[in-house]
């Protein structure tokens, strides 16, 4: 019974057929950061840094931090294409860009070696 009604509704629709097209807006994407550099300062500080191979369309970057069993929590957020995490007892970072349009791309991780 729905779908006869369904059928029954677009029949009597005027404009069911009409060339009237809608523009769907296209976002804007900015590329993933290509690698994440984690240098380590101390044993709970590190110096992240990382690079992307077109910057034009990046509005600010997301900085990620890990918890001891792997899941990222959101740490930070900066304009520049480097960090310095203080505080850290797991040294797993990960890092995501955001476009202009606020798309975020996939984060990329690093991990820094403990002397």
């Amino acid at each position: 019974m729905v779908g006869l009604a369904g059928t029954v509704l677009l029949a009597a629709c005027s404009r069911h057929g009409d060339d009237d097209l809608v523009a769907i807006p296209v976002l804007v994407l900015a590329p993933a950061p290509d690698s994440v550099v984690v240098t380590t300062i101390s044993a709970t500080e590190f110096d992240l840094t990382w690079f992307v191979s077109d910057p034009s369309n990046v509005l600010f970057y997301r900085v990620y931090g890990s918890d001891f069993f792997g899941n990222l929590f959101f740490a930070d957020s900066t304009a520049q294409n480097s960090a310095t995490a203080v505080g850290v007892l797991v040294p797993i970072f990960g890092v995501s860009s955001v476009s202009t349009d606020y798309v975020e791309s996939s984060v990329t991780l690093g991990v820094a070696t403990i002397p």
